[in-house]
């Protein structure tokens, strides 16, 4: 996560949990706030939104590749 964090400008400070605390309620000198990595990580995940779709709604593409996810399902099935 700290290598995303960098990919996407964040600058990487370490500091005591004692001031970690706090950052969160800290700006930086352009005045975007100050996260911590568990922040950051969280902030994160929740960017994502899944919609689920009917199979039959799938082009060629999308259904070969999700044919593949579920081959190994079938290998061990039998």
């Amino acid at each position: 996560m700290l290598e995303r964090a960098e990919r996407e400008g964040k600058t990487i400070g370490t500091v005591p949990n004692m001031i970690a605390i706090s950052l969160n309620r800290l700006s930086d000198t352009a005045g975007a706030r100050v996260v911590t990595l568990s922040q950051f990580t969280k902030d994160w995940n929740e960017s994502f939104t899944f919609t689920c779709v009917e199979r039959a709604a799938l082009d060629a593409g999308e259904q070969s590749v999700f044919e593949i996810r579920f081959s190994p399902l079938r290998e061990i099935e039998g």
